[in-house]
């Protein structure tokens, strides 16, 4: 920010612009250092009766890994779905490019 301030008072008269890789750069480091710092605030994941649950079937119902009672949101669902899809179309030899014009981008 110190460089923002320098140009402001430099030259008072520029437009800033700000590149997306410096953006992403700042964002991503940003995220790492609060995940880190919140490291100790996540459970353990707990058995369950089948050890691949939700692989082998990424659309089935699943229990709230959060606790917080919250049902799936259609988000939720629909991610699953075109996650499910997507390894389909993998298995049947595709592309990722081919997969990507392929599957709508929205239901």
């Amino acid at each position: 920010m110190a460089d923002a301030e320098g140009v402001r008072h430099g030259a008072p008269d520029a437009i800033q612009v700000a590149d997306r890789w410096h953006l992403w750069r700042g964002l991503a480091g940003a995220v790492e250092k609060s995940v880190i710092r919140h490291r100790a605030d996540l459970r353990p994941p707990t058995e369950t009766a089948s050890t691949n649950d939700g692989i082998d079937n990424p659309c089935s119902a699943r229990a709230d890994p959060t606790g917080s009672g919250i049902a799936d949101s259609r988000l939720a669902t629909r991610t699953r779905e075109r996650h499910a899809a997507v390894h389909q179309l993998l298995s049947q030899g595709e592309t990722i490019s081919s997969i990507a014009r392929t599957l709508p981008t929205r239901p």
